[in-house]
């Protein structure tokens, strides 16, 4: 009897010995080489301790935008902003000077006037500048209720009519899902 009990118990601990070391083994840092070869895109946003995205947003300046896309194209050959407002209208422009391609976003709020502000600048710069390759509009912002949908695709329907580079939002699969109509 005392043989059979310790052979399970053999057994479980042989078991939790083996599942322990598999799992060890696929959970195992990966070195990852660095390459040479440039990646596809980056969000970029300018936001540091005197950039806040609270109420009293600071403009953004040229000379910060600058030395940030010279250090991103460095590694990418893309940026996506999120906003054209506050400064950020201006990089595009800069965007071309180091070769970088832009997907430029509208930041959706509740604040109905600013975003199409936002919209009238993006598309502006879209129009004007080459590097500009695609807009987006909204960044989850059905998924977070801060715009209703009828809103959103009222904006990504406008934007559509006022040029021809491709327009869409930033929006999770679930909310795709739901919104079939955008």
């Amino acid at each position: 009897m005392l043989n059979k009990t310790f052979s399970k118990y053999a057994l479980l601990f042989t078991l939790l010995i083996i599942n322990m070391s598999w799992w060890g083994y696929l959970d195992r840092p990966h070195v990852v080489k660095p390459t040479s070869e440039n990646l596809d895109c980056v969000s970029y946003s300018p936001y540091r301790d005197e950039y806040t995205l609270d109420e009293n947003k600071k403009f953004v300046t040229t000379d910060t935008i600058d030395a940030d896309l010279a250090i991103i194209a460095e590694r990418f050959r893309c940026v996506r902003i999120y906003t054209t407002l506050h400064g950020m209208d201006r990089v595009p422009e800069i965007a071309e000077k180091y070769g970088l391609s832009v997907i430029v976003g509208v930041w959706i709020s509740p604040d109905l006037m600013e975003n199409m502000e936002d919209l009238e600048w993006a598309l502006t710069v879209a129009e004007k500048y080459a590097s500009v390759t695609h807009i987006l509009i909204g960044n989850e912002a059905l998924f977070f209720e801060t715009i209703s949908p009828k809103y959103l695709y009222l904006y990504l329907k406008y934007a559509k009519t006022k040029t021809s580079k491709p327009v869409s939002t930033g929006e999770i699969v679930s909310t795709w899902n739901e919104q079939r109509k955008l």
